[in-house]
């Protein structure tokens, strides 16, 4: 009998709903007894998402965000910035003890989940790659957006970074966050600060789904694409769920008490 975990595609959501939305999950998972989560979203308006251990005014141009009018949220996961605007966002929430098969360290999840991504690509006719070096992040690079570098068991695809991804462990609980590009956003003034990123070839070190295709990408086809992959990869049935009201009330009261607040977005 095949196991069933739990699937979730939110469409195009507020930037704070979203980040809140991925914690409330986490949360709850925490509590024990929860199959996994796989939610697929977007986002309803451009967006700056920076990892948990960043410094905002390092990790990207303050005052070009604000010119651009472009919300700036703190992850609870690490990893870099990611811009987001016409992009495929994941998070994936689940317990290693129940659940071995997801992975019992940070690499081991990045490694399962990236081999099954690279299932949902080869259904969409695109052939990825894991990375297999392990790439430091330490010195200034660690100061560059997401997409401008690849490390280890990330999904690329003819040498350029396709899939960014970043993860949270409290005890046998974990959350995975993670971005596809349906298009390539460029955006790369946003992060200007203290390299040149033009300079440095930001722009060709990554590439979207919409590029590679040649066409433009339908979030909701492809979100459904890769839930009948992981289905396939994970061997389980993915039961789509819907929000009930208490985790919607949870979620907005966490964004008003945290997520929308410069004290969290601002913290470091």
């Amino acid at each position: 009998m095949l196991k069933t975990w739990k699937f979730l595609y939110s469409g195009e959501k507020d930037p704070f709903f979203n980040l809140a939305l991925d914690e409330v999950l986490f949360f709850e998972n925490q509590k024990g007894g929860s199959s996994p989560i796989f939610r697929i979203y977007g986002w309803d308006r451009p967006t700056v998402s920076i990892g948990y251990f960043q410094n905002v005014s390092r990790a990207c141009n303050l005052a070009e965000c604000q010119k651009q009018n472009l919300p700036i949220i703190r992850r609870i996961t690490g990893g870099r910035a990611v811009f987001h605007e016409e992009d495929l966002t994941y998070s994936l929430v689940g317990s290693t003890c129940q659940y071995p098969e997801l992975g019992h360290n940070v690499m081991e999840t990045y490694n399962r989940t990236s081999q099954a991504f690279l299932e949902g690509l080869k259904m969409l006719g695109v052939q990825g790659e894991w990375e297999k070096r392990k790439v430091s992040s330490n010195g200034k690079k660690s100061f560059w957006p997401c997409f401008a570098s690849t490390s280890i068991y990330e999904v690329t695809h003819l040498g350029k970074k396709l899939i960014g991804s970043a993860q949270k462990r409290i005890g046998n609980s974990f959350i995975q966050q993670g971005s596809l590009p349906l298009t390539s956003a460029e955006n790369p003034k946003i992060f200007l600060v203290n390299d040149n990123l033009a300079e440095n070839g930001y722009e060709k070190k990554f590439t979207s789904l919409g590029d590679i295709l040649r066409k433009k990408i339908n979030l909701e086809e492809v979100a459904y694409v890769f839930k009948a992959a992981w289905e396939k990869f994970w061997n389980v049935k993915l039961l789509e769920i819907e929000l009930a009201p208490q985790l919607i009330k949870q979620t907005q009261d966490l964004v008003h008490s945290k997520y929308s607040r410069r004290e969290w977005n601002y913290l470091k």
